[in-house]
């Protein structure tokens, strides 16, 4: 066998370290060299926020003749990755001979890595990555005369939870202070000292560019011959009207501006964030549920605009405006206008109307009142829209108006109390894209679908009243392109209709009057879900057992919602792990199921961020032991029959809200544990007594516990120095 190279190469770090990033390496040196129980650990955050840095500064640290590895390979994944290109970068940076197929490459790797202390640097995971398919000797052990440890970097702390780190290190954004000292660094203090109005320019420069290391170090670097104070107040100029280009900071800042052209049509916040330089995300309530969006970088924002409109040369053609309260013109040849109402107030639509907009490509008019319809009198002068969004805009009516418009692909009517199709729909011809979620649609108009051909994603998902005329189904089999289907369907009938059209696309399913007593989910209606919901039914027990048909099958389902469920006793699960059926799920809920008495099977689900149950009466325990059973599926039991290894931890779950159960004591066994847990929301739960974590285990990323003083104040917790350090972060 060759003789691999030097294993350990010196990379130059771009820039010093400062305190802040240096905590964030500490952290990890500490779990590498001193914690022999952590192999994983997960490095996260936001994009440009230094984790390519720390990761290559970890690999220097064991470079110069005292590493306790006899192999540390850096490997970038990308979002490309899969295990064979992971193999070909190992086996090339290894040395080895490259056998030809996937099977004999990770023996290869395997054999070689066996035997030695090892560190795998993982640079920029998107997604899962079977270790053990490469050939990295699993289970890993840093116990014996082997340490064998494995870092991976990612955007999403969900990869984290599927790849199985024992430990996880956030990225932050810099602070102020901590952002001057590297920007000054990468400027020189020979430029901020040339004159004396710069440093003030320069701190106001830092401020724009919010704390990014990459976006510090780029643009700093980029002044470090500027010695005119004009050439600062020219850049923050730049900076502000977002033309950095101007700025001339070369492939770096090129660099940043391509990564972010990444699609952000899944609006998923955790997607939202990979995909873009976003902030951290803002959580705030409503109609009882916690709700979390994210907001891009305002330097981004800005920029992104600037290149829309030709580089600021054509800023009519492109209007953007948010929680617009008074009318400001719009110019005869825009090319596209968005007019949002993102405060959740309701608020008057600013315009009376819209001239006759005939360049128009993509209106979105969002969150206004136009149940009075007066501003769409001239939409079928906009020839040429292709894309329209009327969210959440009080339209009682379907505007027969939008029927006009044939060139149109997308159009957007989610949220609005519409209660009926009418046939003129088929005229859009071009359409590819229909959201109606969430109307009052109880009537469709015969042949409504019947000449949608080009349509790839139809969403008619919780609407209550929805009639389907015996027509719907025909029509929709009928369209050859269609991808993506959210519907809802109420009683047996309809239900069982769907279960026999095996070859719909179907997504989003809701169902509703249900009179079953048992429900299976392994059927193949169920197989493609991504949302799937329940609700005023009579069904007494889901069933999800393994058969021949299924028998290593599992959905795809991210979100499962059980409401008004009161029949319900509970969830079976019969030669089949929990893990292994919904590996992908991060949302459930479970809203009036009076006769559900625990949840213990969650504890397996690998990807559950959030987790409500409400007013479900009889709840004693989330989670319970062996010994407190009374005969539900414990842990103990789950685990026997799905045959795989518990491990006693939500590795993903940032949201638990526990409300309205009377009779809950207890939600699990001290050994669970939720390190990623973020916002506890417990009310009218008088008989639990005690938190869900100890002393010990209480997450650090905790940051709001909400609740009544009273239940706070009546707490009963092993130590009383703990209630002073939580209540910083409680709200009553």
């Amino acid at each position: 066998m060759k003789q691999p190279p030097p294993l350990i190469p010196d990379m130059p770090s771009t820039s010093n370290a400062s305190s802040q990033i240096d905590s964030n390496l500490q952290e990890a040196l500490r779990y590498l060299k001193e914690d022999d129980t952590v192999t994983r650990i997960g490095i996260w955050g936001m994009g440009g926020v230094g984790k390519t840095h720390l990761l290559k500064q970890i690999q220097n640290s064991f470079y110069h003749g005292n590493s306790i590895f006899d192999v540390v390979i850096l490997v970038t994944a990308s979002k490309e990755c899969s295990v064979s290109k992971v193999q070909d970068e190992i086996i090339k940076k290894l040395g080895l001979r490259k056998p030809n197929d996937v099977q004999s490459n990770a023996k290869t790797i395997s054999n070689f890595l066996a035997h030695r202390s090892f560190l795998l640097l993982l640079d920029d995971l998107w997604g899962y990555l079977d270790l053990e398919a490469v050939g990295v000797p699993i289970p890993l052990t840093a116990i014996g005369p082997y340490k064998q440890k494995v870092v991976l970097t990612t955007r999403s702390d969900n990869v984290c939870g599927v790849m199985s780190v024992e430990q996880q290190i956030k990225v932050q954004k810099l602070d102020e202070v901590v952002a001057w000292s590297l920007f000054q660094k990468n400027v020189g203090e020979q430029t901020l000292s040339s004159d004396t109005y710069i440093p003030t320019i320069a701190k106001e420069i830092v401020k724009e560019l919010g704390g990014l290391p990459l976006a510090l170090i780029t643009i700093g670097s980029s002044m470090h011959a500027k010695k005119n104070y004009r050439s600062w107040e020219w850049a923050l100029e730049l900076l502000r009207e977002s033309r950095l280009p101007e700025i001339k900071c070369g492939r770096n800042a090129r660099r940043i501006m391509k990564s972010r052209k990444r699609s952000s049509s899944d609006v998923g916040s955790d997607k939202l964030q990979a995909a873009c330089l976003l902030e951290d995300p803002i959580s705030y309530e409503t109609g009882g549920f916690l709700i979390e969006s994210v907001k891009m970088h305002d330097v981004l924002r800005d920029m992104a605009l600037w290149i829309a409109r030709d580089y600021g040369e054509n800023s009519n053609k492109w209007i953007v405006k948010t929680d617009v309260g008074q009318a400001e013109n719009i110019s005869n040849d825009a090319e596209r206008i968005a007019v949002m109402n993102i405060s959740y107030k309701i608020l008057p639509f600013p315009y009376v109307t819209l001239p006759p907009l005939t360049t128009l490509t993509t209106l979105i008019l969002w969150g206004y009142d136009l149940h009075e319809r007066r501003v769409l009198i001239n939409m079928q002068a906009f020839d040429a829209l292709i894309y329209l969004d009327l969210e959440k805009v009080s339209l009682k009516e379907f505007p027969v108006e939008i029927c006009k418009l044939v060139k149109l692909q997308y159009l957007n009517l989610n949220h609005n109390p519409i209660e009926s199709l009418p046939e003129e729909l088929k005229s859009l011809t071009n359409l590819k894209y229909l959201h109606l979620r969430e109307n009052y649609i109880h009537t469709i108009s015969k042949g409504a679908f019947s000449k949608l051909h080009a349509l790839r994603v139809l969403d008619l998902f919780s609407n209550w009243g929805i009639g389907y005329p015996p027509s719907l189904l025909k029509e929709l089999k009928s369209l050859n392109n269609l991808r993506a289907l959210g519907i809802t369907a109420k009683g047996d009938f309809q239900f069982q209709s769907l279960e026999k059209s095996t070859n719909m696309p179907i997504q989003s399913l809701g169902i509703y009057n249900l009179k079953k007593p048992t429900l299976s989910l392994m059927g193949n209606i169920l197989q493609k879900l991504n949302h799937f919901e329940i609700w005023d039914s009579g069904t007494q027990e889901i069933l999800i057992q393994r058969s021949g048909q299924n028998a290593n099958s599992h959905l795809d389902l991210e979100i499962l919602r059980l409401t008004s469920m009161e029949d319900l006793k509970s969830i079976s699960w019969t030669g089949v792990s929990p893990k292994d059926v919904f590996p992908k799920l991060r949302r459930l809920e479970f809203f009036v199921c009076h006769k559900i008495e625990n949840a213990s099977w969650i504890v397996h689900l690998p990807c559950l961020r959030e987790l409500y149950i409400n007013a479900c009466f009889n709840v004693k325990y989330v989670i319970c032991s062996m010994e407190d059973n009374h005969g539900e599926n414990s842990v103990a039991e789950i685990q026997e029959e799905g045959g795989g290894a518990l491990v006693p931890t939500f590795p993903c779950l940032q949201i638990m809200k526990l409300i309205n159960l009377p009779e809950l004591y207890v939600v699990c066994d001290p050994t669970v544990t939720f390190p990623s847990l973020r916002y506890l929301h417990v009310e009218g739960c008088e008989k639990m007594k005690k938190l869900p974590f100890q002393p010990h285990t209480i997450p650090s990323t905790l940051e709001k516990i909400k609740c009544d003083r009273s239940w706070w104040e009546s707490l009963e917790l092993e130590e009383d120095s703990i209630k002073p350090s939580l209540e910083r972060v409680c709200k009553f």
